[in-house]
């Protein structure tokens, strides 16, 4: 199953390296563009749990 990282920037300014199993992160975000903290955690929540049951689907179990 294809993974990837990404950077992301918190309002703050500090910068952190994620991870998801899936390439399904790109559905839900483009490079460079600014979301408001509570639309990227719910783009967040939305495609690592979408990521999540694609590894269930695959592997018989979920991400932990």
């Amino acid at each position: 199953m294809p993974e990837m990282r990404f950077h992301i920037r918190w309002p703050d300014g500090t910068k952190e390296a994620c991870y998801s199993p899936s390439l399904v992160i790109k559905d839900h975000f483009a490079p460079g563009e600014t979301y408001t903290l509570a639309d990227f955690l719910a783009k967040s929540r939305d495609a690592l749990t979408t990521a999540s049951e694609r590894v269930r689907a695959k592997y018989g179990r979920p991400c932990s």
